[in-house]
């Protein structure tokens, strides 16, 4: 009986290991897109400064700010789900202990 709740004991806490791996991987990888957006964000305010230098068209600033706009909402829900994330390891530590 021993032998097998060592074997069930091992057992949990590898799949609470391998849940937990799994979340830093999404995090990590959440990051990752993170950061694509914040660079797509930099490079969009330096064109809206660009086209505002050159005075272009109304409508290519317009297209421009609202190319940044959905690079602030993608940012937002990347943000969340992040947050989400933390939450399940939080709670995975947690049910550990």
């Amino acid at each position: 009986m021993k032998i097998i709740s060592h074997i069930l004991v091992l057992f949990f806490s590898s799949l609470l290991f391998a849940q937990g791996n799994e979340i830093d991987t999404q995090l990590r990888g959440n990051q990752v897109q993170l950061d694509r957006v914040k660079e797509e964000i930099d490079q969009l305010r330096k064109q809206i400064t660009k086209t505002n230098i050159q005075t272009s068209s109304t409508l290519e600033q317009i297209k421009i700010i609202d190319r940044e706009i959905a690079l602030l909402n993608k940012s937002s829900k990347l943000l969340e789900k992040e947050t989400n994330l933390l939450e399940d390891r939080i709670n995975l530590i947690r049910d550990d202990r």
